[in-house]
């Protein structure tokens, strides 16, 4: 059965928003950069969000960017996070007539367990092995190198499974800053989130949508001085999401709230007093 599908088109490309499953974090996780906050916790509020991974086709390839929480167990992580109806990407793709050997290449925005799980899966003989076999998988080389031995908290984030199986089959491929990765495609480092954090550009025919994965994971993101507890250099990444912001204004893009439960597409638009709007689709 799939799940709450969102089609739209980008020039040539057909769109597909698949929601993967909905997981919850402690409310308490989402700060404002330079202010003071008593965190409290005692307190038992939590966010609900979504997992978003999105599917591009030009009758010529299928690409997939992000890949959700896969089909391998999550041991204590479903209980930790709340994690509700997962393991829809592939079901999903059935539906829409793509079978993982379809897809040609696979743009993970970072490591994290909640962006590349789905990468890979078991096969026959409990052996974890590329969840697309006939694709290429496109990363940051900065993110590959810290994935390898994360620091701190970010640790808990990381999960060898997930991505290291892809090098050893030979489907890995590094990229190292802004890259058109396909014709219409451009990733683009923003590190922030972690070191080598990538935002995905779609443009072909006069449309543009900006994929910006845990950058602006949701609306409340788009205050500049919002961040997450998970965020690696928070300066960075109030930053280079003020650029991201500025330049999807500027292009009109189509904007993929990629952890929003539902209606995850927006156009941003500047006010005449210079407040960013939303107008959601």
């Amino acid at each position: 059965m799939t799940h709450d599908i969102q089609t739209f088109r980008i020039g040539r490309f057909a769109a597909h928003l698949i929601q993967d499953g909905l997981f919850q974090i402690p409310a308490e996780t989402l700060l404002r950069l330079g202010r003071s906050k008593k965190v409290d916790r005692s307190s038992k509020a939590r966010l609900l969000l979504g997992l978003t991974c999105m599917v591009l086709q030009d009758g010529d390839h299928v690409i997939l960017i992000d890949t959700g929480l896969g089909d391998k167990p999550l041991g204590n992580l479903a209980s930790e996070y709340a994690v509700e109806f997962p393991r829809q990407l592939v079901p999903s793709l059935k539906g829409l007539e793509i079978a993982p050997p379809d897809v040609d290449l696979v743009i993970l925005s970072h490591l994290h367990w909640d962006h590349a799980g789905g990468s890979t899966t078991l096969n026959d003989r409990g052996e974890v092995v590329p969840a697309f076999p006939n694709a290429t998988y496109i990363v940051q080389r900065a993110e590959w190198q810290w994935a390898a031995s994360p620091e701190g908290q970010a640790s808990g984030s990381y999960h060898g499974e997930d991505f290291v199986p892809l090098e050893a089959a030979g489907k890995l491929q590094l990229v190292k800053g802004d890259e058109e990765v396909y014709p219409g495609i451009q990733v683009e480092l923003t590190a922030g989130h972690c070191p080598g954090h990538q935002v995905v550009w779609v443009e072909d025919g006069g449309d543009t949508v900006l994929f910006p994965a845990d950058m602006i994971p949701t609306p409340q993101f788009l205050t500049l001085d919002r961040v997450l507890t998970y965020d690696h250099a928070p300066i960075d990444l109030v930053a280079a999401k003020r650029e991201l912001i500025r330049r999807a204004v500027d292009f009109q893009a189509v904007v993929v709230f990629q952890h929003v439960p539902r209606r995850r597409t927006g156009v941003l638009r500047r006010s005449a007093s210079n407040q960013i709007l939303l107008q959601r689709q």
